[in-house]
């Protein structure tokens, strides 16, 4: 997940149709600056807290195995 490139909202959506359509393992990845060409913002005020919350959402959905990887 990039700040921007997503809302909360999306990707909470998109994990909820992926999880109603039989998937049982979700991981969900916070972008990191490290080995990018900085070409893109991967930081925004209030994205961390942002970024927790959409994976508690995300968690609650009911997966077998859920993995966040933070930045």
């Amino acid at each position: 997940m990039v700040p921007g490139d997503v809302t909360a909202a999306d990707a909470v959506e998109v994990a909820r149709r992926v999880h109603d359509a039989g998937a049982r393992v979700y991981a969900l990845q916070q972008a990191r600056g490290e080995g990018t060409t900085g070409d893109f913002a991967v930081a925004a005020p209030g994205w961390d807290a942002e970024c927790e919350r959409m994976a508690a959402q995300i968690e609650a959905l009911g997966w077998d195995r859920f993995t966040y990887r933070p930045a």
